[in-house]
């Protein structure tokens, strides 16, 4: 039960923490906003001009493009570490010949008996590979939620904001009441 409970070893310890900080970067814990280069948003937002429809789902097409490719290379970095540190485990459990880095067209193939006997280190790899795959849903539902709270703000803002020709009607419409008032 111990192994099954603690299976993250130094190796596979370092990669979580490695994969933690991606995700960390790109979309913090703390307010959903990532910091940097890395920082991924689903939209994006400018409270300083006012869009059409046509422009404003331009501009978020757009976003979502950039978010995107910013999502496959956080992926593509996933993808990298979790093999790095498959192939580590492998090798220091002594199957490096049955895990490869890289499909080759070699003619020396494993054992059976090796492939058999590599099957618990494939169902660990297969945990390992869920506990990643919590990390990148974690990051991708932070992503939503940002996202979401972010248009929503900016909605909220925009509802309550009232326009220069609103504030100069209602001034008219009070000064015209006053006028009309002091008439009767």
């Amino acid at each position: 039960m111990t192994k099954q409970l603690f299976l993250a070893d130094e190796i596979f310890r370092r990669c979580l923490y490695y994969i933690r900080a991606l995700c960390e970067n790109a979309s913090s814990s703390n307010g959903g906003l990532g910091t940097g280069e890395d920082a991924i948003v689903f939209v994006k937002l400018d409270g300083t001009n006012t869009y059409s429809c046509e422009e404003f789902a331009e501009i978020q097409s757009e976003q979502c493009n950039y978010a995107l490719k910013k999502l496959c290379e956080l992926r593509y970095k996933i993808i990298q570490s979790v093999k790095e540190a498959c192939l580590e485990k492998a090798k220091m459990e002594g199957f490096g010949n049955v895990f490869r880095a890289e499909p080759g067209d070699s003619i020396e193939r494993p054992a059976l008996t090796e492939i058999i006997e590599s099957r618990p280190l494939l169902a660990l790899f297969f945990k390992f590979l869920k506990l990643v795959d919590y990390l990148f849903q974690e990051l991708v539902c932070r992503l939503v939620k940002t996202a979401v709270q972010l248009l929503l703000d900016a909605l909220t803002d925009s509802y309550m904001r009232t326009s220069t020709d609103e504030r100069r009607n209602e001034e008219l419409l009070r000064w015209g009441v006053k006028a009309w008032s002091l008439l009767i």
